[in-house]
């Protein structure tokens, strides 16, 4: 009997279950019939999912560290057919608690384009502790992937993200620091240095090169207008950047485009597969955190080594024309006017004495109801003019004023921690590479990738530093595929290097 129908016979049992969990993994890993190459053949064609599935209703799960997530399969998935995976980051991730997905992603109108183009959905939830730039909120993303590739099955070549405002913040900050589980990215009235900023840490665009991303922006947003995000995306465009930018005008912070454009997003995802075997690389990192990119993957920096001319800067200063008092305003306030809940420190709300609880009823001598009118009124002022409230404390009415500060501008970008990069390519069994303060990386292998039978040659900086047979590494192979459940890309061998 052929040892890859046998090794089915003999798991059977466990097989049944109809999962790829650790459990069938470790089952198929441990059968010594297999040999290395024939062992990484099994896991790459595993293809024995459940066919028990709840199709067309929205689903949850939790996670195991207790975070809620919801998923839909459309009724159009088959068990024995590689679906695409199709992930919504959803915006206003500052919340201290996760949000009620079920009725919010029904408004969204989602369900029915996922239902058309067959894909399966994923909707992670974030709040202010597990935003989607912070390591919980990565991690959570990443640990519902592999949750959904364990029960259904989903083609690991076409996983794409979207999100709309922090979504879409979110979905740049995928793409700038972890692309690997993904075939393309969907940035939706987001801003690409928000991951940066918020977390302190610097972001390098010609990390871009290595995915595709569909960028769309709105003229008058308020919060990340077209005339700001232009000039990100010229900036990313000189790095290198695969991308193209979409503009909708006369739209507001608002996916009021969604119907339009899902259609072409939709489109251009059908055109998108992922190449982790890329033959040409470019990665960049300042923690080894974020230092793996496909079959790359740096292992430690060198902050005292010169930095090479290739590893540019890219920055650019922005406008800052927004207009905000800088609080929170109260959401479950019921009377009239806007009760505030929390004024930010150092904002022109604290500078003008605004105090938690103040109900403001008036703007420049107009009445204010509601959040919607204060920004109304708001949204027809300018940066340098003055304001004026009328706000009632303890029962007092007190007039307060102020002005809105000038426009300033800031760099979209901060360098503010060393980093190293690894750029170069590969072609027959020869990797060529160069490095700037780099130490150590390694080379994930896939026979995809080299001929197994021949030596593979690695050149660093115009070195030799490798030229020897990669074999088959069955350590490596269950490592690798209990990791990610990444069928399309189990390494059977690495090749660690240090540079001198």
């Amino acid at each position: 009997m052929n040892k890859l129908l046998l090794v089915v016979v003999l798991l059977s049992g466990c097989l049944l279950c109809g999962d790829f969990s650790e459990e069938v993994i470790k089952a198929i890993c441990a059968d010594e019939n297999l040999t290395d190459a024939e062992l990484h053949q099994t896991l790459s064609g595993f293809n024995n999912f459940s066919k028990d599935v709840n199709k067309g209703e929205i689903l949850s799960g939790v996670t195991k560290e207790g975070r809620p997530y919801y998923y839909y399969i459309p009724r159009g998935y088959k068990s024995t057919e590689a679906m695409p995976l199709f992930i919504w980051l959803h915006g206003g991730v500052s919340r201290p608690e996760f949000i009620e997905a079920d009725e919010y992603i029904k408004e969204l109108g989602i369900l029915p384009l996922v239902e058309a183009a067959n894909f399966i959905l994923l909707f992670p939830l974030a709040k202010d502790d597990c935003t989607w730039w912070q390591e919980a909120g990565v991690d959570n993303v990443t640990e519902q992937i592999i949750t959904l590739k364990e029960k259904y099955n989903i083609d690991d070549d076409r996983v794409y993200m979207t999100g709309f405002s922090d979504g879409g913040s979110g979905t740049y900050h995928f793409a700038l620091n972890l692309p690997d589980n993904f075939a393309a990215f969907y940035p939706l009235n987001g801003m690409i240095s928000v991951g940066s900023h918020v977390s302190g840490n610097p972001s390098y665009l010609p990390n871009l090169r290595n995915r595709h991303l569909r960028v769309i922006n709105t003229d008058e947003d308020e919060l990340y207008p077209s005339e700001r995000t232009r000039l990100t995306m010229t900036l990313a465009l000189e790095a290198g950047a695969d991308l193209s930018y979409r503009e909708y005008w006369g739209i507001g912070h608002s996916w009021d485009y969604f119907d339009t454009d899902f259609p072409l997003l939709s489109g251009d995802m059908q055109k998108r597969a992922r190449d982790v075997f890329q033959t040409e690389i470019y990665w960049e990192c300042y923690d080894v955190e974020y230092g793996k990119c496909d079959w790359l993957e740096i292992l430690e920096l060198d902050s005292l080594a010169l930095t090479e001319d290739w590893q540019e800067e890219y920055n650019v200063e922005l406008p800052e024309t927004r207009i905000s008092f800088g609080f929170y305003d109260d959401a479950e306030y019921k009377g009239e006017g806007v009760q505030v809940k929390n004024v930010i420190e150092n904002s022109l709300a604290d500078e003008m004495g605004l105090k938690n609880e103040d109900v403001i009823f008036e703007m420049d001598m107009e009445p204010v109801m509601s959040i919607e009118e204060l920004n109304q009124i708001k949204g027809m002022k300018s940066r340098g003019e003055d304001v004026s409230l009328k706000i009632i404390r303890d029962g007092e009415i007190l007039p307060l004023e102020g002005a809105f500060p000038d426009t300033l501008y800031y760099s979209c970008f901060f360098y503010n921690r060393d980093s190293g990069a690894v750029k170069g390519k590969y072609y027959g069994n020869v990797f060529d590479l160069e490095t700037s303060g780099v130490k150590a990386f390694m080379i994930n292998i896939h026979p995809e990738m080299v001929n197994m039978e021949i030596p593979v040659q690695v050149i660093v900086n115009g070195e030799t530093y490798f030229q020897d047979m990669v074999e088959y590494d069955r350590a490596i192979i269950e490592k690798s595929i209990l990791e990610d459940r990444d069928r399309k890309a189990i390494w059977v061998g690495k090749i660690e290097l240090r540079v001198e």
